[in-house]
């Protein structure tokens, strides 16, 4: 197949459970080798980890930067293929998903590209309950004139969720390179606004193409609950609030389209709510909150997610010690 050489940026931070398997899934392709490299980028030195890549001729990098955004910038920075894609240390690829990306930029006109996933637990085994609905047959293509009336309303998940299910363009990202340094939490959204902003087209392919892992150090997944874990639970919630919310302060400065500006407030004022009700007693550093915010967070649904987010702003109201006693509960109870 004649097109365009990909670059896999591997993104470790701290853990190290999976990397290995997700750097086998990444060799492991249908592409053939010479139109891919796979680059490893983490924040730990582990002899063993170190000494496998080596002898998979994988080249890694030690960084010591903190924030995921950062992690990419300097995975950008150690190659120059025009195709970027990514890989969450815990996740893995199938292995036609690399074939599969460079078939679609295959055509100059598109710059972003997005996959649905497939869910796996720590053993890598299946977890159908998970599996999402599949919206449409294998890839659609949104040309760039079409674009803001597809996602008029909502910036739609199934476009962006997860890091590891995206590749775009180098040319594209290169535009936002400050940026994409200083964001933490939500790459995936901010690659996906970058696109928006650019005059490339994207592709959404239904095909599940990627393994997203999901376990107990995933921010976003449940633990099982003891009393530590509970309140390791909470300021994990907490924590990643705060950073969401700095992303999407950097999201808001961008020069975006007033459909765009507003689904970005909307989440801001979610996160906001959010970081108030997992804040911790005593916490000076709570984001300010308007009453125009509470009102949105909770009418801009509908049904019992209404109502459970009508319990939260009323919750965020109440004196700390308290808040936190019907939230334990209320999280025990699930």
């Amino acid at each position: 197949m004649v097109g365009k050489a990909v670059s896999v940026i591997v993104i470790a931070h701290t853990r190290r459970d999976f990397i290995l398997e997700a750097v086998n899934s990444a060799l492991n392709q249908t592409l053939r080798p010479e139109m891919y490299e796979v680059i490893v980028v983490k924040n730990f030195e582990d002899s063993v980890i170190d000494s496998s890549l080596d002898k998979l001729g994988v080249r890694s990098y030690f960084s010591r930067e903190q924030g995921v955004g950062a992690k990419i910038c300097e995975g950008l920075r150690l190659t120059s293929n025009p195709i970027i894609t990514f890989l969450e240390y815990d996740d893995a690829y199938t292995a036609e998903r690399l074939e599969t990306i460079v078939q679609s930029f295959t055509d100059d006109d598109v710059g972003y590209y997005h996959n649905s996933q497939i869910y796996i637990n720590e053993r890598g085994e299946v977890i159908q309950i998970a599996q999402r609905r599949v919206t449409h047959q294998g890839r659609l293509k949104v040309p760039s004139q079409l674009k803001h009336s597809a996602f008029r309303s909502t910036l739609s998940s199934e476009a962006y969720s997860n890091t590891s299910s995206i590749a775009v363009s180098r040319e594209l990202l290169q535009r936002w390179m400050e940026q994409l340094g200083r964001i933490k939490g939500a790459p995936d959204l901010f690659i996906f606004l970058c696109a928006l902003l650019s005059d490339k087209d994207l592709v959404l392919d239904q095909n599940r193409l990627t393994m997203q892992r999901l376990h107990t150090h995933n921010t976003f997944t449940m633990p099982e609950l003891t009393s530590n874990s509970l309140e390791a639970y909470l300021m994990r919630q907490y924590e990643r609030s705060t950073a969401l919310l700095d992303d999407l302060s950097i999201m808001r400065s961008l020069t975006l389209d007033h459909t765009y500006s507003k689904d970005i407030v909307r989440r801001i004022a979610y996160w906001k709510v959010n970081q108030r009700l997992f804040s911790p007693p005593g916490e000076t550093q709570r984001t300010e909150l308007a009453l125009s915010e509470m009102l949105s967070y909770v009418l801009s649904t509908r049904g019992f997610e209404a109502l459970r987010r009508l319990r939260n702003v009323l919750l965020i109201n109440l004196p700390d010690r308290v808040r936190l006693f019907y939230l334990r509960r209320i999280i025990r109870s699930k």
